[in-house]
């Protein structure tokens, strides 16, 4: 099979799971094109009796994960690095290595950024976001919250797979971010802490594409995520959530566990494909800024960057 034919196919499924419908750096022709053709696939795949078979195939094992890291650890994939760069507008000039250093795909798609190209703020008393991608904040989650506009809802003691810790966050707030294969995949903590080994649960790997919430699944309950409970001294316990997509090759923590870990410093990363971090605070600790809840009440998502401020300490006083 041809090798473009191969790269092209790899891409687009796992790109099935991001869906712009917020401003970015990409042109409104390309993030239209864009939307148009991974929104067909998805709706094939989730809404036709047709996609069903394939649907069972790709979302059931590990084996569309694991060759699509094949693939993007390979050597044959570092020649697709300057067609991706050129196609989604990325700027090579935060990189911290120059692009013709990267071996493979893979070693791109994980690239780290120069120091400072996502400054971080120095006040204890406000929450940065965590990744770049697209935002979705969901005030007063409950046991049974919807998600955001699309009515799907999940369950705070499925996703966490503990009640005493669902318990705890009920009431609370829930950032949801997406990040799209062409966005920098590396994550930061969004405040000072000291987070716990992560706990890590074996499941599916559903596309998170928004049209995948209204066929009535619901990625964050039954993806393969990773829960990381950070410890804080000023908004409590943050649980943080790195959630699996379809295609997503492995999910990878770098930082130390039981050890306190400044905000802005590294969490990990996610290999090749779309993939989706949650956070989650207790009730009556954080403000979130008022542009963003308007943005999610309306069923917009906020474009973000890592180090950028999406919430502060709430006023204990």
């Amino acid at each position: 099979m041809n090798k473009k034919y191969i790269f092209f196919i790899i891409f687009s499924l796992a790109a099935t799971q991001f869906s712009w419908t917020v401003e970015s750096e990409l042109s409104p022709e390309k993030i239209t094109a864009f939307n148009e053709k991974q929104a067909k696939f998805v709706r094939k795949l989730y809404g036709k009796w047709y996609g069903s078979v394939l649907h069972y195939i790709l979302t059931k094992g590990k084996w569309p994960s694991t060759f699509s890291g094949i693939w993007a650890n390979s050597r044959i994939s570092k020649r697709h690095i300057p067609r991706f760069i050129k196609k989604y507008s990325i700027s090579v000039n935060e990189i911290e290595k120059p692009v013709s250093s990267f071996k493979t795909f893979n070693e791109f798609f994980t690239r780290k950024l120069k120091e400072g190209a996502r400054p971080i703020p120095d006040s204890p008393n406000t929450i940065i976001s965590p990744a770049d991608g697209t935002l979705r904040v969901i005030p007063n989650i409950s046991k049974q919250t919807p998600f955001s506009i699309k009515e799907t809802p999940f369950t705070l003691q499925k996703m966490v797979r503990d009640e005493k810790i669902a318990q705890q966050f009920e009431g609370g707030t829930a950032f949801i971010i997406r990040l799209a294969p062409w966005d920098y995949h590396r994550l930061h903590f969004p405040i000072t802490g000291t987070p716990s080994v992560p706990r890590k649960f074996r499941g599916r790997y559903e596309s998170v594409h928004p049209f995948v919430y209204l066929s009535g699944v619901q990625p964050l309950d039954v993806n393969e995520r990773h829960l990381i409970l950070h410890d804080t001294q000023t908004v409590s316990t943050v649980a943080l959530i790195l959630v699996g997509a379809l295609f997503v090759g492995t999910i990878v923590e770098t930082y130390i566990p039981d050890k306190e870990q400044k905000k802005g410093q590294e969490i990990g990363h996610f290999k090749f494909g779309g993939s989706t971090i949650v956070m989650l605070f207790q009730p009556n600790k954080i403000d979130v800024l008022p542009e963003i809840l308007k943005n999610s009440k309306e069923g917009k998502e906020t474009v973000v960057r890592v180090g950028q401020i999406i919430a502060h300490v709430k006023n204990q006083q």
